[in-house]
């Protein structure tokens, strides 16, 4: 109902300030997430709305990711390929994590700038957007959790949550489309640069794994990607759905204990809101 009638005012979205948030109640249309307390509503079906451009491109770049990336253990398997995309989990993972999210988004602690920037540098490498886009959109996620102006509330079920709020370029615009949150971050010319060339980078990126170890490499570098995706994304995901409440947040917030095993602590969600 908040949703419904929030979205109903049109734009632009009052996505600068909370909103209240809204109980577990079950709305007339909410079905229960399978095994959670939870009960979502999915708002935008993505077989009951126009797709763009954007969402088809991300679609068809998501899936390339997983199906090249199936290639590695099944026809390039190798101990030495296996530990040099290990590597690059664990520091391009290091750099979600420990750059984008923590120092970034929340400003948790400061260090040199050569260190900030060669971790965000690695946190980019990790294919999930420019760092202003990420922290944009996670700070969005902090400001109105489980709120109809969450990007990926668990209000709306797995799906939303874990992948679909990416493939709805509408929604997602409607959402975080307003970057003035990251103005502490715009204002500096590493940040601007890196959200201006993305692309440029992160070519680089595959053009390097190419010409060191081939379409095997490459093949076994997008395995590593396509793990790092599903982790990150089940901090939004499964981490609203299942798991222990130590506090009440207001939200879904939850602790998962192979959430964190996986994505190195980020698990522990519900301490972390």
């Amino acid at each position: 109902t908040q949703h419904r009638e929030l979205f109903a005012l049109g734009d632009p979205l009052p996505t600068s300030k909370p909103l209240p948030k809204p109980s577990n109640s079950r709305d007339a249309a909410a079905t229960r997430v399978f095994n959670s307390d939870v009960y979502a509503t999915l708002m935008r079906p993505p077989l009951a709305r126009r797709w763009s451009a954007t969402d088809f491109g991300r679609l068809g770049l998501f899936a390339t990711v997983h199906i090249v990336g199936l290639l590695a253990p099944l026809r390039y398997f190798s101990y030495p390929r296996l530990a040099a995309a290990f590597l690059l989990y664990v520091s391009t993972g290091m750099g979600i994590t420990f750059s984008y999210h923590r120092q970034l988004a929340h400003r948790s602690f400061a260090s040199p700038k050569w260190l900030e920037y060669t971790a965000a540098y690695f946190g980019m490498m990790a294919f999930q957007g420019a760092p202003l886009e990420w922290v944009s959109d996670h700070r969005y996620h902090h400001l109105h959790t489980e709120t109809p102006l969450d990007p990926h509330s668990s209000y709306e079920g797995f799906w939303w949550s874990h992948l679909g709020w990416m493939l709805d370029s509408e929604a997602y615009l409607r959402h975080c489309g307003d970057r003035r949150n990251v103005a502490d971050l715009a204002k500096q010319p590493f940040y601007a640069h890196m959200q201006r060339h993305y692309l440029a980078h992160t070519a680089a990126h595959w053009g390097l794994c190419i010409a060191v170890g081939g379409l095997p490499f490459s093949c076994w570098r997008m395995a590593a990607v396509a793990l790092l995706y599903h982790v990150t994304w089940f901090v939004n995901s499964a981490a609203h759905l299942w798991g222990a409440r130590e506090y009440d947040t207001g939200d879904q917030s939850r602790n998962s204990w192979w959430v964190g095993f996986l994505a190195f602590g980020e698990g522990w969600h519900n301490n972390h809101h």
